[in-house]
């Protein structure tokens, strides 16, 4: 088994100097990021020095196993309590605040713990021994001496569980990895009468650290996620609204050919001067949003004529906001509000800015609805639900409904300032 602990020792040393390479490259480093830098080359000097310690058993050499068996001890110690002031800083450094600080009261405890396994385990022969092929044993006091590591373990996981709000699940559980693998192969080390897999679970939670954390990559697994639920609803809204025009025109067909001639004028039109946007998956200008009511309103006006009557109050337009986010409520609206009503009704659009917020709303007196009934009424309401989570993923938005049977309802929108990419 010496060969093999060699061998393992010598490939985690050259994960960990490729990641240490990869992040001594990297510009702009915070503290964190200097401190993971340092952490990965201890690291890295740690299981240089066991496989050095397992060379020098195959070589015979007691002198050199034993100083690499001290030089071990150091390193090992000093790593663990490295993962307690990384994670201190990242953590801070995502703060309200921003600021990072030193000597935080875990560091302090990480350190004392440090210290005092690095006392215990270079200083009393209590706990384990070296026999004379330079093999380490365990003794009875095994677990004693391993109590100053997981007091350090314990300070990870408490950090993070404190903090665990300003941590994403992907951050949170790569974080939470510098604590809990290299225990788990203590245990497995126990169990299975192995040595070698602390260290294993050492290099395996920094391969996670770094992937995860440190480039950045839970964030753009993220973001493409969002993007690609963003694209499928806007897929599914398009067509909706191109086939509900084409239907207004239909109607008008065979109901007044004049009107139906000014319909297909204005789609014409309207798909002309709007092709950028139908393929625009980012956010637009409420302006150009207001385009694409504007001519939905007005092909179905051509059709319901005198039933359909709309009222404007736009106060504010230079803001952005996702594409189509608006049209589907005045759709709704008009669909399920107005024209269910007998002789029509009124439908109101206004916008403005109220404080930090830019609001929008969208009034009918239509028919209204139960809200409670809407809930519970296992159909899916998928126009809606894909409006209310584009403008909570895009522009942090929300989108509250209000209604009342026989007397119509209002859907607001707030759009948080910082978030609305004014003009």
């Amino acid at each position: 088994m010496t060969e093999a602990y060699l061998a393992l020792r010598l490939y985690s040393a050259f994960i960990l100097y490729i990641l240490f390479s990869a992040s001594f490259m990297k510009q702009d480093r915070r503290r964190s990021d200097n401190a993971l830098l340092l952490i990965l080359l201890a690291a890295a000097c740690l299981m240089l020095c066991g496989a050095f310690y397992y060379a020098f058993i195959l070589w015979n050499i007691p002198r050199g196993y034993k100083a690499a068996n001290f030089l071990n001890t150091i390193l090992f110690y000093a790593v663990i309590t490295g993962f307690t002031v990384y994670l201190d800083l990242y953590i801070s450094e995502r703060s309200d605040e921003g600021n990072t600080r030193f000597f935080s009261g875990y560091i302090v405890a990480a350190s004392v713990c440090g210290a005092a396994g690095f006392l215990f385990w270079a200083l009393a022969p209590w706990f384990t021994q070296l026999g004379e092929t330079g093999m380490i044993t365990n003794t009875a006091l095994y677990w004693a001496g391993q109590m100053p590591g997981l007091l350090i373990v314990a300070t990870d996981i408490v950090l993070i569980i404190r903090s665990r709000k300003r941590l994403s699940g992907g951050r949170a559980a790569a974080l939470l990895s510098l604590a809990v693998l290299p225990v788990a192969g203590i245990i497995l080390e126990l169990v299975l009468s192995l040595n070698e897999l602390r260290y294993c679970g050492i290099t395996l939670s920094l391969i996670l650290v770094y992937t995860l954390v440190h480039t950045n990559l839970v964030d753009r697994i993220t973001e493409q996620l969002n993007r690609n639920r963003i694209e499928l609803m806007e897929s599914q809204i398009r067509p909706h609204f191109l086939f509900n025009c084409l239907n207004s025109i239909y109607y008008l067909c065979g109901k007044d050919a004049d009107k139906a001639d000014e319909a297909l004028t204005q789609f014409a039109d309207y798909l002309s001067c709007n092709v950028d946007a139908i393929n625009h998956s980012r956010l637009v200008p409420f302006a150009q949003e207001l385009e694409h009511i504007r001519h939905y309103l007005a092909l179905e006006k051509l059709r319901f004529g005198e039933e359909l009557e709309v009222q404007w109050n736009i106060r504010e337009e230079n803001f952005r906001i996702p594409l189509l986010s608006v049209q589907p409520i005045v759709e709704n609206a008009v669909k399920h509000g107005l024209f269910k009503k007998r002789d029509g009704g009124v439908i109101r659009i206004e916008s403005l800015k109220i404080n930090n917020h830019y609001r929008i709303r969208v009034d009918d007196d239509g028919v209204g609805f139960d809200p409670e009934r809407y809930r519970e009424d296992g159909r899916p309401h998928v126009g809606i639900d894909n409006v209310r989570r584009r403008l909570e993923t895009e522009s942090g938005a929300t989108l509250t409904i209000r209604s009342r049977v026989g007397y119509g309802t209002t859907a607001e929108i707030l759009i948080p300032v910082r978030k609305s990419g004014r003009i």
